[in-house]
């Protein structure tokens, strides 16, 4: 073999190996395919950390019998999924998805974290029927709700100062204590309904720290009911107070402090 055709043979070779150090090199670098795959599942589990799109723009569904059509992707463009695309099959996350057109099996799965009813054809929970239903209260010596803060006021005029929503009807009994700061005049205390007075007029001249006790069963209660305590003294730096206010019955529920 002449000289010549020698050296550029080795010419070609060497120029070869050079072209694949050259793109072993940029693989090195950075790969082709990265491997930045995150786990997305069907079955409830939250994404734990964003998803990378890259260049991409879509993101396709596997069916059972291959790759829905690019109409049915769903678009990622502008940072969101663009509504038209929106799939009319899945109920969307906002509130946007039209009205549901036929019942929804769940599939002995359950429904979590539904608020309470509001309007007459809302979902209702375990817990609001149990707390809503059966047979109505009746006055007794089982707490059913407590608000011990202690609370004053040197008003005049009646002023609410404790709040209780009341979940059942029918009759409970109301305890509480109450005192006043010094001896220049009568403090007066009184259960209320939803504003309005319902409880005889309560008064005491028991100067704190000493506190007077009071005991009173009131019927007529309805559910949603609202037990407030109001109290009044002489406008002056007297102070009427009130602490332990207690709902008793003869079977426990449950009710909603607003105000301890």
């Amino acid at each position: 073999m002449p000289d010549n055709q020698i050296t550029s043979n080795k010419l070609a070779t060497e120029e070869l190996q050079r072209q694949i150090d050259e793109i072993k090199k940029k693989l090195e670098e950075k790969p082709l395919i990265e491997e930045k795959f995150v786990d997305v599942q069907k079955d409830g589990q939250r994404m734990i950390e964003e998803l990378e799109m890259g260049t991409l723009k879509n993101i396709t569904t596997k069916t059972e019998y291959g790759l829905l059509s690019s109409a049915q992707k769903t678009d990622l463009t502008d940072g969101g999924a663009s509504t038209a695309h929106k799939h009319d099959a899945y109920i969307a996350k906002d509130g946007t998805t039209a009205d549901v057109s036929a019942d929804i099996p769940f599939n002995t799965h359950k429904l979590t974290g539904v608020v309470d009813p509001a309007a007459d054809q809302d979902a209702a929970t375990k817990k609001y029927v149990d707390d809503n239903t059966g047979d109505d209260f009746e006055a007794g010596d089982q707490i059913l709700e407590e608000a011990l803060t202690e609370r004053s006021t040197t008003s005049s005029y009646y002023y609410e100062l404790k709040a209780i929503v009341i979940h059942k009807g029918g009759e409970i009994r109301i305890t509480f204590d109450a005192a006043v700061t010094n001896w220049s005049g009568p403090g007066y205390i009184r259960v209320y309904r939803d504003g309005t007075p319902v409880g005889t007029e309560h008064s005491t001249e028991t100067v704190a720290p000493s506190w007077e006790s009071f005991s009173e069963d009131i019927s007529g209660w309805s559910p949603g009911d609202e037990l407030e305590v109001y109290l009044k003294g002489d406008g002056a730096e007297n102070y009427t107070g009130i602490k332990n206010l207690r709902i008793k019955v003869s079977q426990h529920d449950k009710t909603d402090v607003i105000t301890d």
